[in-house]
This record gives structure tokens, C-alpha cells and sequence, in this order.
């Protein structure tokens, strides 16, 4: 019985970067990546924006993940000597006067404004109704994940111990009380990162 230190099921961006920390501590890696072409990370425009435009919020733990999002992508991008991480301003079209005004509303509350901001000079494009104005986001960004996928994928299995089965995870071949799959797998750890699949 082959034995691993992680078993991954998900081939997304959460096992990427799972397999990642794992590989970087050198750990061995069972590693579950069906080949899908309809799965939330490949569709994934990769938006990264610390504020819901709905009603001006701030994204879920925006001050603690950004950063630590930021730092990530920066540094695997260093690693591979190719860009998947971009910087980029977002542009709020405001709608309304109210609009505008509960941006000036939220801007100014504390730990809002290094998100933020009135722009000084607003983009001009002909066939968008501005006649409000714009806010400016700071912070955010995209992230080319049909570039960085197969960047980390090929790092992981180049870095470390890593298996990679192209088969479906089979939950009913999983004896989690004797930590093994199949009776041919043994491992310590057991990760699944299918999001919304986990549960079909």
C-alpha cells in the first residue's frame, strides 16, 4: 500500500494552492484533478475587488486576505518568471446622486479609504452614461487563472513527491477510519477542495 502525506481531492484554484504550502513543506501528494472544463475556478474571471458594489461593503476579511492574496500570487509570479497576478484600478460608475453619495458616505468611514476614492481623472468612454461620476477601488486586480493553474500544477509535481490521478474520486472507496482509499492508498491527511461539487 502506497502511503502519501496529503491526499487532494480538486484540482481548482484552493488545491492548487493547498498542493502548494504542501509541497513547500515537503510533503508527498496524492493529488485528485479531473480533467473538467466546467468547473467554477476554469470559468472564474479571476476578479479580485475588496468591495461589493452593491452597497459598498467591504469583501469577507478583506484587510486580512488581500494582502496575504497580493503577497501570494506576487511571489509565485517571481518564482515562475511569468505573470498571472495583475494590479488594476476598478471604476465604479455611480448611477445616481444617492449613489454617489453613500460613497462619500462609506469613503470616509475608518478603514474604508485605502480601499476607496474619487478618481482625478476619470476614464472617458463615449458610450457610458457618466454623468454622475465614478469612484475609484484600490486594491484590486485579477488573476489569469487559465495562466496560473497550469503554472502551479507543473511546479507542484516538478518541486515535490506529488501523484496525480485523473480519475474521479470515488467517496465510497474512502475508509476514513483506516485512513486509506481503495486499499491501495495510505495517507495522514485528507483535503477536498471541490467546492460546490462535493456536493453531487
Amino acid at each position: 500500500m502506497k502511503h502519501f502525506d496529503l491526499v487532494i481531492v480538486g484540482g481548482g484554484i484552493a488545491g492548487c494552492c493547498a498542493a502548494y504550502y504542501a509541497a513547500q513543506r515537503g510533503k508527498s501528494i496524492l493529488w485528485f484533478d479531473q480533467a473538467k472544463k466546467n468547473v467554477s475556478s476554469s470559468v472564474a474571471a479571476g476578479m479580485v475587488n475588496p468591495i461589493v458594489l452593491r452597497r459598498f461593503t467591504k469583501s469577507w476579511m478583506a484587510d486580512t486576505l488581500l494582502p496575504h492574496a497580493r503577497s501570494f500570487y506576487h511571489n509565485f509570479d517571481d518564482l515562475t518568471s511569468q505573470k498571472s497576478f495583475y494590479e488594476i484600478p476598478i471604476y465604479r460608475v455611480f448611477a445616481s446622486k444617492e449613489e454617489k453619495a453613500l460613497w462619500h458616505k462609506k469613503m470616509a468611514k475608518e478603514g474604508f479609504s485605502e480601499y476607496m476614492a474619487i478618481p482625478e481623472d476619470s476614464p472617458k468612454e463615449p458610450n457610458i452614461h457618466d454623468q454622475h461620476g465614478y469612484g475609484l477601488i484600490k486594491g484590486g486586480g485579477y488573476l489569469n487563472v487559465n495562466n496560473f493553474m497550469p503554472l502551479m500544477k507543473a511546479y507542484i509535481q516538478d518541486a515535490t513527491q506529488c501523484q496525480v490521478e485523473t480519475t474521479l474520486f470515488q467517496h465510497e472507496a474512502l475508509q476514513p477510519e483506516n485512513k486509506t482509499y481503495k486499499d491501495v492508498y495510505h495517507f495522514d491527511h485528507l483535503l477536498f477542495c471541490e467546492g460546490q461539487q462535493v456536493y453531487t
